[in-house]
């Protein structure tokens, strides 16, 4: 962990949690009037550091404040966000960590300090603080003048610990909002670049392919001979995909590669087939459960990487442009574009751009109704609701 950070004293006090907060009450998990009356002024200071993007303030005024108002989920986004972007070498990953451990605290401090909300809003405040949060990340990882900003860290850390935040919370509360998934994809989505990027220039894929060799190698002639079969299915339809299709592709597709996923599924199969023909029926339907899970959670990203890097980049870099619209996914017009698509692709492509509803940047939302789609249409105005709240 950096120097930088052992040198915040908030920081450390979040990452030293208690098991229990003597300033919650024990009956119904609030803090107490004064403690509540702190953390809004408190808030309030931030809000006008946050506004300015003076980030270094806002440090510094976490310093002085006590541990159950930093546990406050708005003060706790805010500082832990100021933390990282005035600290380029730190980690994201020991601040998503510490992050995760605020809300998954058994007593709930993240809410502790909301006495007086409703369970509904304490819901809206988690989630819109949330998902402010991991969309400034993603939009500082971007942002051309801030690549420094996490060259120094694994990306595969991040990747761990973005994980296990979003595990836990799908585990944890049902009323986290798709904004706060759809951002922590988007987040995701720059460190898997960064890491794929990594892996390239490090040939590790030819070192699983010298690896996974040496392992062919030790198989008897009757396995070679089926995973053979297979990798010639694949070269036939490779072969055969249309020219206009391997351009977009970026890759020459008449050679085909499979990725150490798909011959080790190609094993799996060959194995199955040996216990069939042996007449190893509880052996073989092991391997067979093993196999069908495999299939149920096939995931072509992992099999072909080669073909589909192109387009996990694209998704990676506009997921978050595009996300808003997926709220109309239950709309007559979504559904005839969606037919006419599976109907002519190529015709699709030409088609004009339609022109979007109004309500599409509200999400539908009814007024006054809380909607996981029914965003705030700046930052700006995310930010005030925020602060409103």
């Amino acid at each position: 962990m950096p120097d930088s950070y052992l040198k915040s004293l908030a920081f450390e006090k979040l990452q030293t949690l208690p098991e229990s907060f003597d300033a919650i009450s024990a009956e119904d998990g609030k803090a107490s009037e004064a403690v509540i009356i702190q953390v809004e002024e408190c808030f309030n200071r931030m809000c006008s550091f946050w506004q300015k993007g003076d980030y270094e303030h806002i440090v510094s005024l976490a310093d002085t404040l006590p541990l159950l108002c930093l546990c406050d989920i708005r003060i706790c986004v805010y500082y832990l966000y100021s933390l990282w972007v005035t600290n380029p070498g730190g980690e994201f990953a020991t601040v998503i960590t510490t992050l995760t451990k605020v809300v998954a605290h058994a007593q709930h401090p993240w809410q502790a300090t909301l006495n007086g909300k409703k369970n509904k809003t304490n819901a809206i405040v988690f989630n819109n603080s949330l998902a402010l949060f991991f969309r400034k990340v993603h939009a500082r990882l971007e942002s051309p003048l801030n690549q420094q900003q996490s060259q120094n860290e694994p990306p595969q850390l991040a990747l761990d610990s973005l994980d296990t935040v979003r595990s836990w919370l799908e585990t944890q509360y049902n009323f986290v909002a798709e904004d706060v998934y759809s951002a922590i994809r988007c987040v995701h989505g720059c460190f898997s670049s960064q890491q794929y990027e990594i892996d390239q220039e490090k040939g590790l894929y030819d070192q699983q392919m010298l690896a996974q060799k040496s392992v062919e190698e030790s198989l008897d002639n009757q396995h070679v001979e089926d995973a053979s079969i297979g990798t010639q299915g694949c070269e036939t339809l490779t072969s055969e995909m249309h020219p206009c299709h391997q351009k977009s592709l970026g890759i020459d597709t008449t050679q085909f590669k499979p990725s150490l996923a798909l011959q080790l599924l190609f094993r799996r199969i060959s194995i199955f087939e040996k216990l069939i023909e042996s007449k190893q029926a509880l052996k073989a339907a092991v391997v067979l459960e093993n196999i069908q899970t495999e299939l149920d959670n096939f995931n072509p990203l992992n099999y072909f990487p080669d073909y589909f890097t192109n387009f996990a980049r694209l998704r990676a870099t506009h997921a978050c442009d595009l996300e808003p619209y997926f709220a109309q996914q239950k709309s007559y017009h979504w559904q005839v574009l969606h037919e006419y698509f599976h109907a002519d692709m190529d015709a699709y492509l030409e088609l004009e751009e339609p022109h979007a509803p109004p309500e599409l940047t509200r999400g539908g939302a009814v007024e006054g109704e809380y909607s996981p789609q029914g965003y705030f249409e700046s930052e700006g105005a995310y930010e005030q609701e925020l602060h409103n709240d």
